[in-house]
């Protein structure tokens, strides 16, 4: 039974991988844990190797404006204060390749950074940018 649900989490992996490597790729980048110090193009290429640089330079533009929205998103109170389903699509729309782990990612990384800074108990008014 355990052998299943491993075999079952590793096809999901390599399935979402094929699908949206642009949403794992935010994840991977964005991600706490040991590799934190890590430039992002050499978090990314850990886990897409054969990914071209071109490719990669422009997910890292795409990201540094994924960067900048977390902020404005903090900024307001985070998912705390505007609620996760208004956060989720403010992402949705802005960054149509944020489906799945990069999207939780990305609302995490605005609720940590409200919570961190004290905007989910004094928000600054949100700016549509």
């Amino acid at each position: 039974m355990v052998v299943g649900g491993v075999a079952l989490l590793a096809w999901r992996w390599r399935r979402a991988r094929r699908q949206y490597p642009q949403d794992l790729a935010f994840a991977a980048c964005t991600a706490f844990g040991p590799d934190l110090g890590l430039p992002r193009d050499v978090r990314i290429r850990r886990i897409f190797p054969s990914i071209g640089n071109d490719i990669i330079s422009a997910w890292l533009r795409d990201f540094e404006k994924v960067d900048a929205i977390i902020e404005q998103v903090a900024r307001a109170g985070g998912p705390q204060r505007l609620g996760d389903r208004v956060v989720k699509e403010r992402f949705r729309r802005a960054f149509p390749f944020l489906v799945g782990k990069g999207l939780r990612q990305a609302i995490f990384l605005a609720g940590y950074s409200a919570m961190h800074e004290g905007y989910d108990k004094s928000p600054d008014p949100i700016r549509e940018s």
